[in-house]
C-alpha cells in the first residue's frame, strides 16, 4: 500500500446474513446476533417490498435531489501516478451538479455536463470526465474509472480543496432530512 494513501477504517466490514425468525434478527440460518460496541451505525438492507409499513415503503422509494455545486463551478481531478505520485487536473462544470438519493441510500451524482479544461474536452458527467482524464494521464491502466466522490475536490471556505464526498455527506447529514415530519409521525406510531 501506498505510503500515500490512509486507510479509511469503516471500509473493512463483516458482511452478516441475516433472516428475521419470530420477530428477531438473527444471523442465519439461526444464530444470535454478535455483541458489537455501543453506538456502531450499520446498514440493514432487506428488498422494499418486504416492508410491511406502507408509508415507511414509500419513504424508501422517494428521491431527494439538491443542487449541490453551480454551473461554472471549478473543480479539480486528483488521478494516482505510479509511486504514488498525484496528478491534477480541473474541470468547469457547464451545468449545476445534482446529487440525488433514494431513500436512505447514499447520494449520487447526476449527470453534469463538464469541460476538461487542459484538453477543452467535454464531458457528459464527472465519471465520464474522470475517464477521460484517465486517458490522458494513466496510460499504463487497463481500466480508467474511479471514486468521483474521493478524487474530485471542490473549494470551500478558505479556499481549501475538500473530497465531493465531504459536500454529500454534508448535504445528506440527516437521513430524512426532506421529510423530517413523516418520521415523527413514523416514531410516533411506533410507541
Amino acid at each position: 500500500m501506498s505510503e500515500h494513501l490512509v486507510p479509511d477504517p469503516m471500509e473493512a466490514t463483516v458482511l452478516l446474513p441475516v433472516v428475521l425468525r419470530d420477530g428477531q434478527w438473527r444471523v442465519w440460518p439461526d444464530h444470535q446476533l454478535p455483541r458489537v460496541r455501543e453506538g456502531t451505525q450499520g446498514r440493514l438492507i432487506i428488498p422494499r417490498f418486504a416492508l410491511l409499513d406502507k408509508t415507511l415503503q414509500t419513504l424508501m422509494k422517494a428521491n431527494e435531489k439538491v443542487q449541490a455545486l453551480s454551473a461554472n463551478t471549478v473543480v479539480r481531478l486528483r488521478l494516482c501516478q505510479a509511486a504514488g505520485a498525484e496528478k491534477e487536473t480541473e474541470l468547469r462544470l457547464l451545468e449545476p451538479l445534482q446529487m440525488i438519493r433514494t431513500g436512505a441510500k447514499r447520494a449520487q451524482c447526476g449527470p453534469c455536463r463538464c469541460l476538461l479544461l487542459r484538453w477543452n474536452e467535454e464531458a457528459a458527467s464527472l465519471n465520464h470526465a474522470y475517464t477521460l482524464a484517465s486517458e490522458h494521464l494513466e496510460k499504463g491502466r487497463r481500466t480508467h474509472g474511479g471514486n468521483v466522490f474521493r478524487k474530485v475536490f471542490y473549494s470551500s471556505e478558505g479556499d481549501q480543496w475538500r473530497p465531493l464526498m465531504e459536500l454529500r455527506d454534508a448535504l445528506f447529514r440527516d437521513v430524512f432530512a426532506a421529510d423530517e415530519h413523516v418520521v415523527r409521525q413514523l416514531t410516533h406510531e411506533a410507541e
